[in-house]
């Protein structure tokens, strides 16, 4: 099965499909827009969304089971943000990153909503979260600066920061970790040029395996 969220007509359409591409169903939430999908435990899914119907805009955590039921929903925070990012352990727990050109948050949430902890990251743009197989949590973002500079975080699921450190000059759009961390972003090689950039990095140290650049493209996600 897969899950898709659109915006269609001003309101977000939330949707599961079996492996057939058949819907099982769909909830539509009026003045929606959908940012990031994760699943959970026990079938359940993580849906982020911004109420676009008010400003500053509210951006919303929704739990829904596997039956398009919705089981709660929670108001993470009221100040206007670029896309968010989101992910899980491998204990259902639902971590949330909320970038915003002032500070950025990342915010860990428990299968019943409770909000477990929160960590201020500092000003903090194009942000991405991934948890391994470890459930170690990985964050990546860059300040937006001209030309920007590229941050990496570690964190355990206690909230503890366990690692920070500059990347490179540059940006970070997408990040995705395992047994390693592959990036996605730009090198700024003279000050002003940015070239895509993908990069592995070792998981427990954040040392660069290996740094690929290929001129003339813009970066997306991973």
């Amino acid at each position: 099965s897969y899950y898709t969220a659109s915006t269609v007509g001003g309101n977000m359409n939330f949707s599961k499909y079996n492996s057939s591409g058949v819907a099982q169903w769909s909830v539509e939430k009026a003045s929606h827009s959908p940012n990031a999908i994760t699943l959970t435990a026990n079938g359940s899914v993580a849906l982020l969304s911004t109420d676009t119907g008010v400003f500053p805009n509210l951006h919303y955590l929704f739990m829904f089971d596997g039956d398009g039921v919705q089981q709660w929903n929670k108001s993470i925070t009221s100040a206007s943000i670029s896309v968010a990012s989101l992910d899980r352990d491998s204990n259902g727990s639902i971590y949330v990153l909320l970038p915003n050109s002032s500070h950025s948050r990342l915010e860990k949430y428990h299968l019943n909503g409770e909000l477990a902890w929160r960590e201020v990251l500092g000003s903090l743009i194009q942000d991405e979260v991934s948890v391994d197989n470890n459930d170690t949590i990985f964050v990546s973002g860059d300040n937006g600066g001209f030309p920007s500079t590229a941050n990496l975080y570690k964190f355990n699921t206690a909230g503890k920061i366990l690692l920070n450190l500059t990347a490179h000059v540059g940006t970070l759009d997408g990040l995705d970790c395992d047994t390693a961390c592959y990036a996605l972003g730009t090198n700024t090689t003279d000050g002003l040029t940015n070239q895509l950039m993908i990069a592995k990095y070792y998981s427990n140290n954040f040392s660069q395996i290996w740094n690929l650049s290929m001129g003339g493209l813009t970066s997306s996600s991973i």
